[in-house]
C-alpha cells in the first residue's frame, strides 16, 4: 500500500468515527422550587365560669374579671407568642416568660398558661380586650413582638369617629305660633365591628411564609 492509500484509510476511518459520536445532552429546566406551606395553628379558648369550664369564641361577652385559657395546636414546630392588648390601648406580651421555653411540637394541645391550675384573666372594667397569637419559624425578640402587637391591634381596632364640628346657631325671624319646619335628623350611622379573624373552632385565616397570626377579641362588662 503506496502513502496516498494510506492516507485516505485514515481519512475514511476518522470520518466515520465522527458519525459515530453520540449527540450532546441538552440541559435540563430547573425545577421550580416549592413555596413553603404556612403555619397552620388552631386554636380553642376556655373560660371557667360559675357554671363550670366551657369553649368560648372570639367577641364573645364575658364578665369582668373572667378567667380563661387557650389551647393551641401547630401543624409544625414553631415559637408561639401571645400578646394582649388591654381597653386603654397598652400593649402586653402574656407568653412566654422571660427565660421560658415556648417552641411548640405538632401532634397535641399546649396549654397558655402552661400550669394546669393557673388562668388568664380579664381586667376589671367593661371593655373590650384584643389577643393576638403569633407562630413563628424562628425566635422573635420580645421588641419585635410588641412591635407587631401595637401595628395590628391599630389595624384591628375601629378608628374613632371624628369630633362633631359645633354649628353657630343661625337667627331666624318667625312669627309667633309659627313651627319652623325643620330636616329630618339623619339616621345614625352603624356601629363598626372589628373583623372577626378567628371563629369558634380557632381557624386561621392571616398567614405568612414564617409567621401566622391569630387574632380573637373578648368583650366584658357587668
Amino acid at each position: 500500500m503506496n502513502a496516498r492509500s494510506l492516507l485516505v484509510s485514515c481519512c475514511l476511518v476518522a470520518s466515520m468515527t465522527g458519525c459515530r459520536t453520540a449527540p450532546k445532552k441538552l440541559p435540563e429546566p430547573p425545577a421550580e422550587a416549592q413555596a413553603p406551606m404556612p403555619i397552620n395553628v388552631a386554636l380553642r379558648l376556655e373560660a371557667a365560669t360559675p357554671e363550670g369550664q366551657r369553649p368560648v369564641g372570639s367577641e364573645e361577652r364575658l364578665a369582668n374579671g373572667a378567667r380563661f385559657a387557650l389551647q393551641v395546636n401547630v401543624t409544625e414546630g414553631a415559637y408561639v407568642y401571645l400578646g394582649q392588648v388591654a381597653p386603654d390601648g397598652a400593649p402586653t406580651l402574656v407568653f412566654p416568660a422571660e427565660g421560658a421555653d415556648h417552641h411548640l411540637y405538632p401532634g397535641g394541645d399546649f396549654r397558655i398558661p402552661v400550669d394546669g391550675l393557673a388562668w388568664l384573666q380579664l381586667g376589671p372594667r367593661d371593655g373590650r380586650e384584643d389577643f393576638f397569637l403569633y407562630a413563628s419559624r424562628e425566635p422573635l425578640a420580645a421588641e419585635k413582638v410588641l412591635a407587631m402587637l401595637k401595628d395590628d391591634a391599630a389595624k384591628a381596632r375601629p378608628a374613632p369617629p371624628p369630633p362633631e364640628k359645633k354649628k353657630k346657631k343661625k337667627a331666624r325671624k318667625a312669627r309667633k305660633g309659627a313651627k319652623v319646619a325643620g330636616e329630618p335628623a339623619p339616621a345614625p350611622a352603624p356601629e363598626a365591628r372589628p373583623p372577626t379573624l378567628v371563629n369558634p373552632q380557632g381557624t386561621t385565616v392571616e398567614g405568612k411564609v414564617d409567621l401566622t397570626v391569630v387574632h380573637f377579641v373578648l368583650n366584658h362588662g357587668k
